[in-house]
């Protein structure tokens, strides 16, 4: 799951910082989640997800 967080951010060419203020959220705490010290509660992931385009199985790893 870390790994998919940064990439897709990265690839969306979106800020820690941007993606905290999307989510309500601290930007240690996304940097806690792309480093795999910290998962987001469930209704974050499906946030998350919306926010990046992907379904939230795929964020935290059950999906390709």
């Amino acid at each position: 799951m870390k790994n998919r967080i940064k990439k897709l951010r990265l690839e969306r060419d979106v800020s820690q910082a941007e993606l905290a203020e999307a989510l309500k959220t601290s930007r240690q705490a996304i940097s806690n989640y792309e480093k795999g010290l910290r998962e987001p509660k469930i209704d974050t992931f499906v946030i998350l997800a919306d926010y990046l385009n992907v379904s939230a199985t795929y964020l935290m790893g059950f999906d390709e």
